[in-house]
């Protein structure tokens, strides 16, 4: 028997153990308050917002020529969330490249790429959002520095970045450039 067959009933355990460990009248009495129109647009909004990132990553897979179904997409995205809960730096995210490859037999190289570039538009929304929060701060609460000056050059940058992006033939050069940086990767872990 394969030690990853006892991860399920140690995550059983571990949560039975868990779970005796809490007051259920109080966590009963907390959900009992819990306001339902609230539960249903925050459900509603998770379920739009996994969509939305199974459609972004699926148009990514669409870069190489494959057809991926949304469906596999999101169920493929779910368990790479899940993943990276619990791994540190959401490793676990990447996995959503094992199944790409199992299901297209894309190779593992391409099929992280998309993972990655996925990640790397994230980071650069949330740049994004950072950004115009320390604007708000700044402009707010009369902060005087130097840093709106700083932020601004980056923000020009990036949205440079972004405005180049949209061009097909400048996202296939950077594709096909990160690419290759992980084929010779690969060879150098070669022996």
């Amino acid at each position: 028997m394969k030690w990853i067959k006892l991860v399920p009933i140690i995550g059983i355990v571990l949560f039975i153990f868990i779970l005796s460990r809490l007051d259920l009248a109080i966590i009963w009495q907390i959900y009992t308050k819990i306001n339902i129109t609230f539960l249903g647009l925050s459900l509603a909004t998770l379920i739009l917002t996994t969509f939305i990132k199974a459609l972004k990553w699926n148009e990514l897979i669409k870069l190489f020529s494959i057809s991926y179904p949304i469906k596999k997409s999101m169920s493929s995205w779910l368990v790479g969330f899940f993943l990276s809960l619990i791994t540190p730096a959401k490793i676990g995210d990447f996995a959503r490249s094992f199944y790409l490859k199992k299901d297209t037999g894309l190779s593992f190289g391409k099929s992280l790429t998309t993972v990655i570039i996925d990640r790397l538009f994230e980071v650069g929304c949330l740049f994004i959002f950072g950004i115009i929060g320390v604007f708000y701060i700044i402009e707010e609460y009369g902060v005087t520095t130097n840093m709106p000056i700083t932020l601004l050059i980056i923000f020009m940058f990036l949205v440079c970045g972004i405005l180049v992006s949209f061009n097909k033939k400048i996202q296939e050069s950077v594709i096909k450039s990160l690419f290759m940086f992980l084929i010779q990767e690969k060879n150098v872990w070669r022996f």
